[in-house]
């Protein structure tokens, strides 16, 4: 009788069958950032590693080994429109399945091809743990009840919205930010040493949250594949080994442990000037940046919004395209700030607010500090978000969202995952209700590449209720007239005029 492979563990690499909705994948990638599409469609290896090795299964293995052993990979495409990209995938040993289109509308036989080679890798001999999915085709939620009839894993991966449906009959959904990582963050990562990824890691989530104790050290390591393939701590032979490694190499890290024998990773600020900053090996940049922090500092003795200390930065020194090479060598502007901000100054997270640059001896009111962002009780906000999954923000909420999308794009050209990084790091929101946004913006035919620096944060409110309108009725939600305005007035935001 085959292992029963979803109720008990599997000693070894599951074995997995992969099918491809190349024409679904692509489009959906390259609406969002061309470049991510061109990746996945030019180098498929690069991904088939992360699905090997990145994606993580219930039950542990030893020995270091792959979570899965992709045995079947088919890639099923229009041969008239995406001709040029049947070599890398046939090089990555996949069997490439030419569905060409059958009707005046251009409607391929895909989801029919892709149903028959599923149900025959059912009654396989090899007998497959475990079907992937790359699709967001709600037309395959048959097919997914199926398998699990069958007591088969299954995985699918959606680029921009699918069905609740579609994604529930599965195991796993993929996160579309986690390829995003993988197919353009990554790309410049190559075999340099993951010590030192892990510790420029390490040294920003210190940066941000003053002390990072034993559960928050280890979500750190686990966004590298790495770890996550490794069986050892990456060769130290334990936590806390890796731990006194980590804040040894790093100026910036300290190692407290206390008496109960747990131990934290602690943020160590550098001594920072109270004067604007001497000349130094930092560069001609890096010295007129923090020149004209101080300068800001001044003129703000109740504090500045990190939005507004942002921009200010990067106009003064004329920064047109500002992403390139980070903040003056850092990830982040909030890294870059735990190295340059003076004494007692301190970064604040306020409720439906932009984080705030507060001088010493700020004391925040309660209300504004950033609390988890409330359930809406409301039962058609509700009624929606169960619809259309919809994130649970409120109007002033959605307004800061937008607000910082705007800014952003008057300070740098539009890229999803760039741009998704600096809202994240502006708004305090997290960057899976962002990525949702910006699917949103666009699907609602409103170009940010195109707009760019133009764009108004009306304007990117009203193009997210346009989509929100449009995922209600395709979710067969009708919406009476006051009901439509509701969710406009919600999604939308609460504004005080033109803007």
């Amino acid at each position: 009788m085959p292992p029963n492979t979803m109720n008990g563990p599997v000693s070894r690499p599951l074995r997995s069958a992969l099918f491809v909705d190349f024409d679904n994948i692509y489009s959906g990638l390259a609406s969002l950032d061309r470049a991510a599409a061109t990746r996945f469609a030019t180098d498929p290896g690069r991904w088939l590693g992360w699905l090997e090795y990145a994606i993580q299964r219930t039950d542990d293995l030893v020995g270091g080994e792959p979570a899965r052993r992709i045995l079947l990979r088919h890639c099923y495409l229009n041969p008239q429109v995406f001709a040029e990209f049947r070599t890398g995938f046939q090089r990555a040993a996949f069997r490439v399945i030419d569905c060409p289109p059958l009707t005046r509308q251009a409607k391929t036989s895909t989801d029919i091809h892709m149903v028959m080679d599923v149900l025959d890798a059912l009654g396989h001999a090899t007998h497959y743990d475990e079907f992937i999915i790359l699709s967001g085709d709600a037309d395959f939620t048959p097919v997914l009840l199926r398998l699990r009839a069958h007591d088969r894993r299954t995985i699918v991966l959606a680029v921009g919205p699918a069905a609740i449906a579609y994604t529930n009959a599965a195991d796993l959904r993929l996160s579309e930010r986690d390829l995003f990582e993988e197919l353009l963050e990554r790309e410049e990562d190559g075999p340099a040493d993951v010590l030192d990824r892990v510790i420029a890691a390490f040294e920003d989530e210190a940066a941000r949250h003053g002390s990072l104790d034993v559960q928050a050290q280890v979500a750190v390591l686990r966004n590298f594949d790495e770890f996550r393939a490794s069986t050892n701590w990456l060769g130290y032979g334990g936590h806390l080994r890796l731990a006194q490694h980590v804040c040894g190499a790093s100026p910036r890290l300290a190692l407290r442990v206390v008496g109960d024998g747990a131990f934290f990773i602690d943020h160590v600020r550098q001594p920072s000037p109270t004067a604007p900053p001497q000349r130094n090996e930092a560069g001609d940049q890096d010295f007129r940046a923090r020149e004209v922090l101080c300068e800001l500092l001044v003129q703000a003795p109740n504090g500045l919004e990190m939005v507004a200390l942002a921009t200010s930065v990067r106009r003064r020194l004329g920064l047109q395209a500002p992403r390139e090479g980070g903040w003056f060598g850092r990830n982040s502007l909030q890294a870059w700030l735990a190295d340059v901000l003076p004494a007692g100054w301190t970064i604040v997270r306020r409720s439906g607010r932009q984080p705030l640059v507060a001088p010493p001896g700020f004391v925040a009111d309660d209300s504004e500090l950033e609390h988890e962002f409330p359930e809406c009780e409301d039962r058609l906000q509700r009624q929606i978000r169960q619809a259309t999954e919809l994130p649970a923000l409120q109007p002033d909420q959605y307004r800061r969202l937008f607000e910082a999308i705007a800014v952003d794009l008057h300070i740098a050209p539009y890229d999803f995952s760039q741009t998704g990084k600096a809202v994240r790091e502006a708004s305090g929101i997290s960057r899976a209700t962002i990525s949702f946004v910006l699917r949103g913006i666009a699907q609602a035919g409103l170009d940010l590449r195109a707009v760019g620096d133009a764009a108004t944060a009306r304007q990117l409110a009203d193009a997210f209720a346009d989509n929100v309108l449009r995922m209600c009725e395709a979710a067969r939600l009708e919406l009476t007239a006051e009901e439509v305005e509701a969710v406009r007035a919600w999604v939308a935001g609460r504004w005080d005029g033109g803007e």
